[in-house]
């Protein structure tokens, strides 16, 4: 299941003192990615390995997304 918005919110607000503590260099939507990949398996049936393999999935996906936007706004 898919996290509410509220949840999303709430679980980037829970991040964010620790990527301050951390110095951590993340920016909002990296948060936003960790608390939904937390969000989406906190209660699934998956196994860790199918898991990983979602989350490895995923990142790919918004790398590519991330990239082609890259590429449209430099071919502007």
């Amino acid at each position: 299941m898919e996290p509410t918005p509220e949840q999303m919110e709430r679980a980037v607000a829970a991040l964010v003192p620790y990527v301050q503590a951390w110095n951590l260099a993340l920016n909002p939507e990296d948060l936003h990615e960790l608390a939904g990949a937390v969000l989406t398996h906190f209660d699934s049936d998956a196994t860790f390995e199918e898991i990983d393999a979602a989350e490895r999935a995923r990142i790919e996906e918004v790398a590519r997304q991330q990239a082609e936007m890259r590429r449209a706004f430099l071919d502007q």
